[in-house]
């Protein structure tokens, strides 16, 4: 069955040195994505040409969830915290 995947990064400056990277991705079958396209759609609030969540209130950050954990897909996200040392270089939050 043919797949389709989206892709979407976002990296945000924490308070001091720390940042966050996160990498989030959707899988779907081919046949699905107009459905879930025409779906996604009727979640953006009058004429907001997207659906963006810190731009949502709680309200409808809740419908918004639940429509979206209705959806035939598969995501997967991941998150690196790191901070950057005085020589501007990424160091891993985490130990080695």
């Amino acid at each position: 069955m043919p797949q389709a995947a989206f892709i979407d990064e976002s990296c945000r400056q924490r308070t001091g040195d720390s940042h966050a990277y996160a990498l989030a991705a959707v899988t779907l079958a081919l046949h699905d994505a107009d459905r879930i396209r025409e779906t996604l759609k009727q979640l953006r609030a009058a004429k907001n040409p997207t659906v963006h969540w810190r731009n949502e209130s709680p309200a409808r950050r809740i419908a918004i969830v639940r429509t979206i954990v209705g959806l035939p897909v598969h995501g997967t996200v991941a998150v690196c915290l790191y901070a950057t040392n005085r020589s501007g270089h990424a160091e891993a939050a985490w130990p080695d």
